[in-house]
């Protein structure tokens, strides 16, 4: 909950679809502006014409291209944080 920024105690990374209508882009918006003000790691991307769960490793499936890349950047965020 957006109550609950100031709890976060680690770095956080985050891919949203800007259709995402669930989740509603004002509020990862609002989030990541009380993140910021906070003072707290995060990287969020949101891409734009995505739906919520976008997600897929079919290459031949829509939005596979953001999916390989957000999964990359996933492994990449573990690598450098988890080591």
């Amino acid at each position: 909950p957006l109550r609950e920024t100031k709890l976060v105690d680690m770095p956080l990374l985050g891919f949203w679809g800007d259709q995402d209508h669930g989740v509603g882009m004002h509020n990862v918006q609002q989030y990541s502006t009380q993140l910021d003000a906070g003072d707290k790691e995060h990287n969020f991307t949101i891409y734009p014409g995505l739906p919520h769960a976008f997600l897929t490793f079919d290459e031949g499936k829509e939005h596979s291209q953001e999916s390989q890349q957000s999964w990359q950047r996933t492994l990449e965020f573990f690598g450098e944080k988890l080591g």
